[in-house]
């Protein structure tokens, strides 16, 4: 004799009650909708509150200290190398940009400044801005988004590439991605599942009143 919730026992509670149980599976649904589509995604690639973690953060309060979130702005020309005025030009002018985002970037410097070859590819048609954000690394996902509309506006910008990658822009646009998949994910499916419930325990029903 099964339980309770045996399949038999659920199969036939549900043919009984079709409709109850589509609309239990739609609130399901809806709710399990509802939550994944308040998901964020946070800056880190350890698992909150795993032995590592704890480790991560006795180093951290103890010893390293509190990790900052960086940036890394690569400015690229098809055209133009470090060592031409315009390049130049464009760097000093982007750098006093960056800089001047009081609150969210607490420095930023560049090759003309430092004399750092590292900072430099080989062919001279690219250079990096190594810029480190206010905050605590797990507050880089937003603190990165004034940089990075800045960036925006200036990609493409006098021949120029603008792009950047570190702490908060990978895991910003990431999460901004991982929002648009799944409202479109959402879109697509539920209407599906609800399609798929009538169908299913439609069926069920007919056959359920068969002599």
């Amino acid at each position: 004799m099964g339980t309770i919730f045996s399949p038999e026992r659920l199969a036939r509670r549900s043919a009984r009650h079709p409709w109850l149980t589509i609309g239990a599976w739609a609130a399901l649904i809806v709710a399990a909708a509802f939550a994944a589509s308040h998901l964020t995604l946070s800056p880190g690639w350890g698992i909150r509150g795993s032995e590592s973690d704890t480790a991560h953060q006795i180093l951290e309060d103890h010893i390293d200290g509190t990790s900052p979130a960086r940036e890394t702005v690569v400015i690229q020309s098809a055209d133009l190398t470090v060592d031409t005025p315009a390049y130049r030009e464009f760097v000093g002018a982007l750098t006093a940009e960056i800089r001047g985002l009081d609150g969210t970037v607490a420095s930023v410097t560049n090759t003309y400044e430092t004399g750092d070859p590292s900072l430099v590819s080989a062919d001279g048609r690219t250079t990096i801005l190594p810029v480190t954000l206010t905050g605590e690394l797990m507050e880089a996902v937003d603190t990165v988004a004034p940089l990075s509309d800045l960036l925006a506006g200036r990609n493409g910008s006098s021949g120029f590439t603008v792009l950047t990658a570190g702490d908060g822009s990978i895991w910003h646009d990431g999460s901004h991605q991982f929002e648009k998949d799944l409202a479109r994910g959402e879109m697509i499916g539920l209407p599906i599942a609800l399609l798929v419930l009538v169908f299913v325990f439609g069926a069920a029903v007919v056959w359920a009143v068969q002599p």
